[in-house]
């Protein structure tokens, strides 16, 4: 998991209380806090008020509840993604503060389902995740700036791909998801676009609308 962040281009410090985890970790170069993920001075330490988001993935369930409060606490901002073990404890962590919650032992065992059954699918979703097999395409997401030529324009008007080899997966407004978007959806200040292309095509992209890849913070 830190890897991947670290491939999407997002700066990590990992708070860790075993001694040869922690070795592990600065011998990859990799910023480390030793101490508890619970605690509030371990996540002030690893900078906590100034963070984007925070992964809170102890083994035990109790404990990411208690990281999830300490940090939301901490920063009301925080986007907050919580590893659940257990049957009810999704609930326990929203209700605690995560913006997300993910239960690895049900959704491998759907995952494993949905690939007998789409196969096909499976492929798109790891692809849209950075681990498909698909050289140079990536999928990004960007968020319209009030400065933004395309605010009030629409998908077709815009014309993204002729214009920069960019194409709209899907767009998202506040709670509300359109995937596969209309060519007529106008764009508003604050839509996220979920894009697909080349990362050349990206970065024209952004520098050219006004955008910036919320994928990017940290």
């Amino acid at each position: 998991m830190v890897e991947e962040l670290r491939r999407a281009g997002r700066t990590v410090v990992v708070i860790e209380a075993k001694t040869d985890k922690i070795q592990q970790l600065k011998d990859q170069g990799i910023p480390v806090v030793a101490g508890d993920a619970t605690s509030e001075d371990s996540l002030r330490a690893a900078g906590i008020a100034r963070a984007r988001g925070l992964v809170a993935c102890l083994n035990d369930d109790a404990h990411n509840v208690y990281t999830v409060l300490t940090a939301r606490s901490l920063n009301p901002e925080l986007f907050i993604v919580a590893r659940a073990s257990e049957e009810g404890a999704e609930t326990r962590l929203q209700r605690a503060g995560a913006n997300r919650v993910v239960n690895p032992y049900l959704h491998g065992g759907a995952r494993l389902a949905q690939l007998v059954v789409k196969p096909t699918v499976v492929d798109f979703l790891d692809f849209s995740l950075g681990a498909g097999k698909v050289p140079g395409l990536e999928l990004e997401q960007v968020r319209i700036a009030t400065s933004s030529p395309l605010v009030g324009s629409t998908l077709a008007e815009a014309d993204l791909r002729r214009r920069c080899g960019v194409g709209v997966v899907a767009v998202q407004r506040g709670a509300t998801l359109f995937p596969n978007p209309e060519p007529n959806l106008a764009l508003n200040d604050g839509d996220v676009l979920v894009v697909l292309g080349i990362r050349d095509h990206l970065e024209q992209f952004e520098s050219m609308f006004c955008v910036a890849g919320t994928g990017k913070e940290s």
